[in-house]
């Protein structure tokens, strides 16, 4: 769709990008990001880009509200895919180890079988 806009459009010769830079701008300056809850021009400059207000912002609560919306948020999607397992003393488990691997040794080591829980 905003190909067909592109390729019907009639360009300046001697500024052919000045209409379409002027949107891609105005787009900028204009988008509230919803986490933030601010424009990024009233973060960076405490003003707006539009209307001439000034703009205060609380970083404390800005930091809060993107820990609720998406760490946490994040945290609950993946955790709802864990499979919780009891162990029993009998059974056997790896052990998985971290780094970098000789060709031959595998990232795990066992089995090792369970005394007590």
């Amino acid at each position: 769709m905003v190909t067909q806009y592109l390729r019907n459009k009639v360009f300046d010769y001697h500024n052919p990008w000045g209409s379409i830079l002027s949107s891609i701008a105005w787009a900028v300056r204009s988008s509230h990001h919803s986490t933030l809850r601010h424009t990024p021009a009233q973060l960076v400059f405490g003003r707006d880009m539009i209307f001439n207000l000034r703009t205060v912002a609380n970083w404390k609560d800005t930091s809060e509200s993107k820990q609720r919306q998406q760490v946490d948020l994040n945290n609950l999607r993946s955790n709802t895919k864990r499979v919780d397992f009891g162990y029993q003393p009998g059974q056997q488990v790896y052990i998985t180890r971290d780094g970098i691997f000789r060709k031959l040794e595998g990232p795990k080591l066992g089995p090792f079988p369970i005394t007590d829980i």
